[in-house]
């Protein structure tokens, strides 16, 4: 996976390196200057233009392109952007890197998607993911080089899609000049973070507005659950650390199990499972493999909602 490939490159110094000797790789340590931040934008770009692809178990998968590199010794050329100060953020700048966004533009770029994914008959997600929509409402590009600094945009998809989520964007503030300079930074966000860590503050506003979240009649994985609470929340915001307390909690609860394969823990179903709504099913890989997905349909997702105080309690 993307995560333990930034750890070798930039030389981690943890058990998994000690565990599955991953320190005697050629490349361990190789962009120890790097962050691993850094060392995952560059693997998403990657990702973008088609040179790795996603495949079981989130691990990372060489494609056909992917000679054009190795065997080619083609260059890839990655652009880098800039610093943007507080300045440039048009006072949409809320706490700690959690930012209210324009929810109607959001709604409009999420059916553009749609429409475009059944064009072309493949999933919404592999055009751009709900954070990186969020990310096109916080930034509201209106050229190509604004959209490359959007989070998740690489050439190949810019190229691809970029012109239709521009013009979308330029024909929603034709429509509503003032969106652009409106407070949508939510003032009402700032009390969440009064002395509060983005976790904590992220947090706090969950738990406030946890009546208001509506289930939807989709089969969300856990990221994808994570993904639509800030969708609803209307901010953007990194949803690692909701994606990990669901999971936790669900973990100790037993409504799921953890199991090692190939070195990697992953999540099962247990005998509590449909309880909570949540179940497996079969999908198929971008490889054409089949693999197994842990889901959460409708009544899986208002479990959820309504353990969400126990669910981030302490946290």
């Amino acid at each position: 996976g993307s995560t333990v490939i930034a750890q070798i490159l930039q030389g981690a110094d943890n058990a998994k390196m000690a565990q599955f000797n991953l320190k005697t790789l050629s490349t361990y340590g190789i962009m120890k200057d790097c962050t691993q931040v850094k060392i995952r934008q560059i693997t998403a770009f990657l990702e973008n233009g088609g040179y790795l692809t996603e495949g079981e178990f989130n691990t990372l998968t060489l494609t056909a392109k992917s000679k054009e590199i190795l065997i080619d010794k083609q260059t890839v050329k990655m652009k880098i952007a800039k610093e943007t100060s507080k300045n440039d953020m048009r006072g949409r700048e809320t706490s700690d890197g959690v930012y209210a966004i324009d929810t109607a533009l959001f709604e409009r770029l999420k059916n553009l998607r749609a429409s475009i994914a059944r064009d072309i008959k493949m999933p919404a997600y592999i055009i751009f993911t709900d954070q990186t929509l969020r990310d096109m409402c916080l930034k509201m590009p209106k050229n190509s080089a604004q959209m490359l600094e959007v989070s998740g945009v690489g050439k190949a998809k810019q190229d691809k899609y970029g012109r239709f989520f521009i013009k979308e964007i330029k024909d929603y503030l034709a429509e509503h000049p003032e969106a652009e300079k409106s407070a949508e930074s939510g003032n009402y966000l700032k009390k969440f973070f009064e002395g509060q860590s983005n976790e904590q503050g992220l947090f706090a506003l969950i738990k406030a507005k946890k009546n208001e979240f509506k289930p939807v009649n989709e089969e969300l994985t856990l990221s994808q659950l994570a993904d639509e609470i800030l969708s609803q929340l209307g901010v953007a915001a990194d949803k690692k650390s909701l994606k990990n307390a669901m999971k936790d909690w669900l973990v100790n609860e037993n409504y799921l199990g953890e199991k090692v394969i190939n070195g990697r823990r992953e999540l099962t179903t247990t005998i509590l499972s449909s309880e909570a709504g949540i179940i497996e099913v079969k999908k198929i890989s971008q490889l054409n493999r089949e693999f197994t997905a842990i889901v959460f349909p409708k009544p899986a997702q208002e479990f959820i909602f309504e353990n969400i105080d126990e669910i981030l309690i302490d946290k």
